[in-house]
């Protein structure tokens, strides 16, 4: 699933029982992952990197960043994403809903992740 190109819209994504919004322009692809090479690293949300369309991406485990325990082994599904000319993955249980209603406003008890800083240990912002 590739999705569009509108820079306002939310991409909504199920992580266990949180709801949690992404930016939809952020947003490269969804793909089943079914293989996850481990790296050294002190972070334990960094989960390990996948081969996803040729590149080397690193994988986070959102769930673990945002303090609700930790994904379970592959396979499962991800989410890709390019912000600022870097990829990250982020296994996900599924797809919600995407689109402009609402345009960029985060839905009521969703969380909004900014994908800019995740990788960097920081990036969850819980919405109103």
């Amino acid at each position: 699933m590739t999705a569009a190109a509108d820079p306002r819209a939310l991409m909504v994504v199920a992580l266990g029982d949180r709801r949690v919004a992404v930016n939809g322009g952020e947003v490269a692809e969804i793909a089943r992952i079914s293989m996850v090479t481990p790296v050294p690293c002190d972070d334990p949300a960094i989960l390990g990197v996948a081969v996803h369309r040729g590149r080397i991406v690193p994988l986070v485990d959102l769930r673990r960043r945002l303090g609700d325990g930790a994904t379970g082994l592959p396979p499962f599904l991800c989410l890709f994403t390019r912000s600022g000319g870097a990829d990250i993955g982020v296994p996900i249980d599924s797809v919600l809903e995407f689109g402009p209603p609402g345009g960029s406003r985060v839905p009521e008890g969703v969380t909004f992740v900014d994908f800019s800083t995740l990788a960097a240990g920081d990036g969850a912002a819980a919405a109103h």
